[in-house]
């Protein structure tokens, strides 16, 4: 099939590598399978001041402050393969963050794809898109163009986005798409519930990981409490990084390791606490590493937590997991669901150390033949959920739904 990816972040080797590549492991693993995949890549572009702000108080403070990466300088339009795929980047300006585009701009962003597929000589047989704004007016627009086309959203946001950044005419835009995709359980149920949609008009759109963290997983035996704990994501206060150190402190585990993979503004606070309670030398931050040294980090750690609010997802969850951490993630979040408490790993409120605490407690009273099985009832949770599994599965889910 002819496969017309549209996406708002997409990687590339000219932009921050903290830009998160999930739309490119779909994109992958459908080319992989034989499909022809062309990736529209619609780059938010802003003022030129917004780039000098970056330059003058720093990328990381605005990406705190704005809640997505932030560049020091404007990316151009490009045409370029990444690890295979063919990607046409075609920056979009807007005034603000977490904004609507401008009418004029999205059709002439619309005409752009139009011509690019022409170029191309490609018309598709499937439209999907990656995050709310601009693919849901992108999407309608090219249903008119290429009407026997399937079309599918994943939204990467909640309903009320939705209803916020189009107040008087999200029900028609949402139900001229074929299928509304969610990230995870429970966003696909507020989805539902809040966008007055039915089972059959959305789809779950899980990511995987790759094969290789399945790959011999280490032998654990957990014969002795934990004592390795690892936190890897950036360091924001919206995933509560000190609330693991916080919990370490008052669950009276003693000599306990503590390994942060990340970087970001709560690093300060870590590091004042730490010196503050006397534990500098049990607690480690080893900035922003490559994603093998995440799974390397994962495997010589016993547990892994993050109790983060407004996780979409959370695929390092998934990693830990897949190498037989035992995984402490966040109740009616990203991977509420998956995670099923006290089977194959633990739920805890978002940003709660009192709460975290006391699960850190109960896994250190467990009997290790406990904490085997859930190490390993993770790992099998894990091997249905890789990049190839996951990449069709979401293919089969838009298939299915335009043939209804």
């Amino acid at each position: 099939m002819n496969i017309l990816l549209l996406s708002s972040i997409y990687p590339a080797d000219d932009i921050a590598s903290t830009y998160t590549p999930v739309a490119h492991y779909f994109a992958k693993e459908w080319l992989a399978a034989g499909h022809n995949v062309r990736v529209i890549n619609s780059f938010a572009t802003f003022p030129s001041i917004f780039y000098t702000l970056a330059k003058i108080f720093g990328a990381k403070a605005l990406s705190s402050y704005f809640g997505f990466t932030v560049m020091t300088r404007k990316p151009k339009d490009r045409e370029f393969a990444f690890e295979g795929v063919p990607v046409a980047r075609f920056c979009i300006p807007k005034f603000l963050p977490h904004r609507r585009y401008a009418k004029k701009t999205i059709n002439r962003q619309f005409e752009r794809i139009v011509n690019y597929c022409n170029k191309s000589n490609f018309t598709p047989d499937v439209i999907v898109g990656h995050w709310l704004n601009p693919q849901l007016e992108l999407i309608n627009l090219l249903s008119k163009i290429y009407p026997k086309a399937k079309t599918a959203l994943t939204l990467h946001e909640h309903a009320e986005t939705v209803k916020k950044l189009y107040p008087t005419d999200w029900k028609s835009r949402i139900s001229s798409i074929g299928k509304i995709g969610a990230r995870n359980h429970i966003q696909r149920e507020r989805l539902i519930r809040d966008l007055g949609l039915s089972e059959k008009d959305t789809y779950l759109c899980l990511s995987g990981i790759p094969e290789s963290f399945l790959e011999k997983p280490p032998a654990r035996d957990f014969s002795t409490a934990p004592q390795k704990f690892a936190f890897a994501g950036t360091l924001i206060r919206r995933k509560h990084p000190l609330a693991l150190l916080q919990a370490l402190l008052k669950s009276g585990i003693k000599n306990f390791q503590l390994t942060y993979a990340g970087s970001g503004e709560c690093e300060r606070y870590i590091r004042d606490s730490a010196a503050r309670n006397g534990v500098e030398k049990n607690v480690r931050l080893l900035g922003k590493i490559p994603r093998m040294d995440i799974k390397k980090l994962l495997r010589d750690s016993d547990c892994f937590a993050m109790i983060s609010k407004s996780e979409i997802f959370g695929l390092v969850y998934l990693e830990a997991m897949a190498l037989g951490c035992l995984t402490i993630a966040s109740k009616n979040e990203g991977f509420d669901g998956i995670i099923r408490d006290g089977e194959n790993g633990f739920l805890c409120e978002a940003g709660n150390s009192d709460e975290l605490s006391e699960i850190l407690k109960r896994i250190c009273n467990m009997s290790p033949s406990e904490r085997r099985r859930i190490s390993a009832e993770a790992i099998k949770t894990a091997e249905t959920l890789t990049d190839k599994n996951c990449a069709l599965n979401y293919l089969d889910e838009i298939k299915y739904t335009a043939e209804k």
